[in-house]
């Protein structure tokens, strides 16, 4: 019956149903050959090396090993396709377009030069998580993609990822959602995380700059809570403290009230009382924007000779609009910086901009990474199957690309080093 009798359909669900139960490794060895027969040789090569490594002395294990290698040979020859789930239309179009422009270009499609074997298939999310999962479905089965690389935005990453490990390929994942590489093996991060960013920061604060008292100021939502938290366990791991906490509303432009309180003048009668500044550093995890107001409104309360802290959200142009001389000496991370004086910065930068007329961002030099690295698993390290990919992934160790040195963890977070940035002179500048 399962040899003349079933379709692979019919024999996928008497696996689920037999698990790993006799007549299963007959099921298995059927499925595989159907499968070939099919020309999906990846399926085929999965399903075959599971039952070499699950039924070793398996009646069929002569058959299997011949069926093997005969997929091997194949596979060597064939194109390997990396798909793309990302959000083309809908609310996060912008930074989904931003993003596919840096992976076409890692493609290598306008080097002439360059001879690849492999191809990129793109779908949209439409910025919607169950369309992110049938994206993921379509590129698996209908285009065979060895990889998957996206989605960004959190829900939509959370669909798309848990799709792609429950069919045992790989997906780098373009998003900051807590937890989301912790949904299985198959499920890797190559992105700026809140974690990394509070803790390269504490780690500079504390060790370079000598830093051991901080305050938060931060805003009341999901995000301000979650930085404010995570800043306040790194300071406390690292020997240092929190001395003081202020949220504020989101929308608020005013701040004088949270910055009195911080400094004990929430009672001011006289404007010759001092504040009582007990904290050499306050971190502010917050856009760009909010930090050229929070600056010199701590100039105005006399809260002085303190430096400021920030995310790389502070990491772009707007920070420096006008007046800067309140912003001297502020410090935060960023996982990419254009003015590096690093060789493979510069190239990347006249490459993107040389393809689009325009200057490429950190979100785009982490699409732009994490699509090379795929690549370079499939063409230099020689991963021809899904399998191979992820345990080459896993594997991987001090790549150098765009954004610094990346390796990945046990748990498939990328490990980063972030560059530490400060303004000087009115300029952003790198200080490690």
């Amino acid at each position: 019956i399962i040899q003349d009798k079933l379709d692979a359909g019919e024999l996928e669900r008497l696996l689920a149903l037999y698990g790993r139960e006799y007549p299963a490794g007959y099921i298995l060895y059927r499925l595989a050959r159907l499968l070939d027969e099919k020309d999906d040789y990846a399926a085929a090569e999965r399903c075959i090396k599971t039952f070499m490594g699950q039924y070793t002395d398996h009646p069929l294990m002569k058959d299997a090993r011949s069926l093997s290698r005969s997929l091997a040979e194949r596979l060597e020859g064939e194109i390997r396709t990396v798909g793309c789930i990302l959000p083309l239309t809908g609310r996060f179009a912008s930074y989904g377009n931003r993003m596919l422009d840096a992976i076409v270009l890692a493609s290598g499609v306008f080097d002439v030069s360059r001879e690849t074997r492999f191809r990129l298939a793109v779908r949209d999310s439409k910025s919607d998580p169950a369309e992110a999962r049938r994206a993921a479905d379509d590129l698996v089965f209908d285009e065979n993609a060895i990889a998957l690389l996206g989605p960004l935005e959190s829900r939509s990453a959370f669909e798309a990822a848990d799709r792609a490990n429950h069919l045992r390929v790989p997906i780098m994942t373009l998003t900051q959602a807590h937890g989301v590489t912790e949904l299985g093996d198959y499920v890797f991060r190559n992105f700026i995380t809140t974690g990394g960013q509070v803790q390269a920061l504490v780690d500079y604060a504390v060790n370079r700059l000598g830093v051991r008292r901080f305050a938060v100021l931060y805003p009341d939502n999901a995000y301000g809570r979650e930085m404010m938290f995570r800043f306040w366990y790194a300071a406390a791991t690292a020997g240092g403290a929190v001395e003081g906490m202020e949220p504020y509303e989101q929308d608020k432009t005013d701040f004088s009230k949270e910055i009195r309180r911080l400094v004990n003048l929430e009672s001011r009668k006289s404007e010759t009382d001092i504040p009582d500044i007990h904290f050499d550093a306050i971190f502010i995890p917050d856009s760009a924007l909010k930090a050229r107001l929070i600056a010199p409104q701590l100039d105005f309360h006399d809260v002085i000779g303190v430096r400021m802290l920030g995310t790389s959200e502070w990491n772009v142009p707007d920070l420096l609009e006008g007046e800067t001389d309140y912003l001297e000496g502020a410090v935060f991370v960023d996982v990419f910086f254009k003015d590096s004086s690093a060789p493979e910065v510069t190239s990347y930068l006249d490459k993107f901009y040389s393809a689009f007329g325009r200057e490429a961002d950190g979100i785009e030099a982490l699409a732009y990474d994490a699509a090379s690295i795929l690549i370079e698993g499939i063409v230099n390290g020689g991963a021809r199957t899904p399998d191979d990919l992820r345990d080459w992934l896993s594997d991987l160790r001090n790549y150098s690309g765009v954004t610094g040195i990346t390796s990945f963890s046990g748990n498939g977070d990328a490990r980063k080093q972030l560059s530490v940035l400060s303004v000087q002179d009115g300029r952003i500048v790198q200080l490690e």
